[in-house]
């Protein structure tokens, strides 16, 4: 909001798409490689709803997968896992969900 200048607009909420094409665009601009979308992220949509969506990898393939309806949230992942990270992510890997249907 800009001083003496009330103006209030409706909620939006950010999707995760949005979130990794504004990464994106920083990292096109920046040229410093720190999220390169090679990246490993969790991609996680109305947690603890009967709709929950929570899908893992890279930024690329997350932006390609659909969370529908917000809330959404993009957790980006170190860059080395623990082990037990590591079976976390690939139990919740997006491309293993084409695979098995």
């Amino acid at each position: 909001m800009m001083k003496g200048n009330q103006i209030y607009e409706p909620s939006r909420f950010m999707t995760i798409r949005e979130a990794i094409g504004q990464l994106k665009e920083v990292e096109s601009r920046r040229q410093e490689n720190v999220c390169p979308m090679s990246a490993r992220a969790f991609g996680v949509a109305r947690i603890g709803a009967q709709t929950q969506t929570i899908l893992s990898g890279t930024l690329e393939e997350l932006a390609c997968a659909e969370f529908g309806p917000p809330l959404h949230s993009l957790i980006i992942c170190a860059r080395t896992l623990h082990e037990v990270e590591s079976e976390f992510f690939e139990m919740f890997h997006c491309q293993s969900e084409k695979t098995s249907a």
